[in-house]
């Protein structure tokens, strides 16, 4: 498929030619169309029911529900899919899981009585129906055709790709030539081939670590979005406790006062529903809360005190914290 097909697939929302005199244009005509449907939203409310019980599909018998993990991101959250005919229509949080319920129902709970209790679940939960049915999802393999960065592939057939892909690392699997006989610390040929897993979750990575790492002998086993957007915290983490990439378990309930800096808990992080279901906890137990971010955030909204600091300058804020703390011998 190439770039051209794409857009049209999308219905245009890949368009990067849109103009900020269309744009507004747009959401004008989005503003008042919305301003003016919503003085007809009985009579619309009392059409949308005519066509069926709009709770159908929380209640009824004849809706398939499977158990499964969110894996939209590392929180691996319990997930309660609801299927009709086959079809995988919504998206809930499960009951029996910690991170959607707190408490969360016993596990020898009735599925007869689950199915009806409410449990949370982010956005990006709900949305993990579209990895399954976004019409750009790419279902076969695809070979570039022409020039790199043209947009132009084909299709092919999976055992092509895995014929193809095995040819060209054959020649690689060599554990004992040097990449470079004058700088040994690059390690042997196999080290030219690195593994980019992309969104590489919960057990695929193990399995991707021993096959790259273990069988082939690469030492660039695994660039996965892990290297891109979260490195610094467990770098962060690995100063902090020796070496141990481990992002703690805090207390959030029971803290009496929590200092926030770069993040926000009730928008980002994992995982994300509990932790700003803890953090609110706190709040309303009389916990205090300071946010340190350039930009007025959820969690920000909510604080005690929001510290919008200049960007880059986290780093000075900590060093000044830590100095008054030292020079007025409030450590313990």
């Amino acid at each position: 498929m190439n770039d051209k097909q794409q857009r049209a697939l999308a219905g245009g929302w890949l368009d990067s030619e849109l103009s900020r005199r269309q744009f507004l244009k747009v959401t004008g005509t989005l503003a008042t169309a919305a301003a003016v449907g919503g003085s007809f939203f009985t009579e619309n409310q009392a059409r949308a029911e005519s066509f069926g019980d709009p709770v159908l599909v929380e209640t009824s018998s004849d809706v398939d529900i499977k158990y499964s993990v969110c894996l939209q991101c590392h929180s691996a959250c319990g997930i309660r899919c609801k299927v009709v005919d086959g079809v995988l229509v919504k998206i809930d949080g499960n009951p029996y899981h910690p991170n959607n319920l707190e408490p969360h129902l016993p596990y020898d709970t009735d599925p007869d009585v689950a199915r009806l209790i409410p449990a949370r679940i982010c956005a990006k939960g709900h949305a993990g129906i579209q990895t399954i049915y976004n019409p750009l999802r790419i279902k076969e393999p695809l070979k570039r055709v022409g020039a790199r960065g043209e947009g132009k592939w084909e299709t092919i057939s999976w055992d092509q790709a895995f014929t193809e892909i095995a040819d060209r690392l054959k020649p690689l699997r060599d554990l004992s030539t040097p990449v470079d006989p004058n700088d040994p610390s690059l390690g042997p040929v196999a080290n030219k081939v690195v593994f980019s897993g992309g969104r590489n979750e919960h057990g695929q990575k193990e399995f991707t670590d021993r096959f790259w790492g273990n069988s082939f002998g690469t030492v660039n086993k695994r660039h996965d979005h892990t290297s891109i957007c979260e490195a610094s915290h467990h770098i962060g983490y690995g100063f902090a406790t020796g070496g141990a990439k481990s992002k703690g378990s805090t207390d959030l309930p029971n803290c009496e006062f929590v200092l926030w800096f770069g993040s926000d808990p009730m928008a980002a992080n994992f995982p994300f529903v509990a932790q700003s279901r803890k953090l609110m906890d706190m709040l309303k137990k009389g916990g205090k809360l300071a946010v340190v971010d350039p930009r007025c955030n959820v969690a920000a909204s909510k604080a005690n005190w929001w510290l919008p600091i200049i960007p880059g300058t986290d780093a000075a804020l900590a060093l000044a914290i830590a100095r008054y703390i030292i020079d007025n011998e409030l450590y313990n």
